[in-house]
């Protein structure tokens, strides 16, 4: 089975639904840092999050450096969880992440 756009929009739903429960409990992980320790380029704390979706229609969740990340099939899509995001601002980063996702397929 190929992935393809409708197979995902079919998938959208779940796949939100998945994000979100991740990236919650990606937030409570970053709850435990000291926002140095998890601190971007700019000083901001968080952990990168992302979302691969795989050709058969299979998908992991990824958290922490992307440099890590070494199987680079699929469909991809990113961003970054604070500790202090609600669950509103994780929905709407859920939604997101499935958008970019949606948009990376032909």
């Amino acid at each position: 089975m190929t992935t393809t756009r409708e197979t995902l929009e079919a998938m959208e739903a779940e796949l939100i639904q998945e994000t979100h429960a991740f990236l919650c409990d990606v937030r409570d992980d970053a709850a435990t840092y000291a926002p140095e320790d998890i601190a971007d380029d700019d000083g901001s704390p968080g952990i990168d999050v992302r979302l691969q979706v795989m050709d058969d229609g299979s998908y992991e969740h990824h958290s922490g450096d992307a440099s890590y990340d070494t199987d680079h099939r699929g469909f991809w899509g990113c961003g970054t969880v604070a500790p202090e995001d609600d669950d509103v601002a994780l929905t709407a980063l859920a939604r997101e992440i499935v958008a970019e996702v949606l948009d990376s397929v032909e």
